[in-house]
């Protein structure tokens, strides 16, 4: 699901506040280059070497890769507050 502008802008700078000092680094290669994806991906469950069928565990991530040496975290995209977390939809607002 494509970010809008103003969840975009809400990223960027939860990012800034959750990535400063030390935290800026990768954590694999300690650059402090990193790609925010335009995008809310889902993560599903897996289990018993299968991915779980609906019911399942379901996980909305926001990727953010290092450029140097393409370690990537995940951003859960409910906590921050792009998407409602009973609805599953995109907020209407960033918070």
């Amino acid at each position: 699901m494509p970010l809008t502008a103003q969840q975009r802008d809400h990223l960027l700078q939860t990012f800034q506040q959750v990535m400063s000092g030390a935290y800026s680094q990768c954590a694999i290669c300690y650059a402090v280059d990193w790609q925010i994806s335009d995008s809310i991906f889902g993560l599903p469950e897996f289990s018993d070497g299968i991915l779980a069928e609906s019911g399942g565990a379901f996980y909305p991530v926001v990727p953010v890769s290092c450029n140097t040496c393409g370690h990537v975290i995940f951003f859960n995209a409910i906590k921050l507050g792009l998407l409602d977390q009973h609805l599953g939809k995109a907020t209407t607002e960033a918070r």
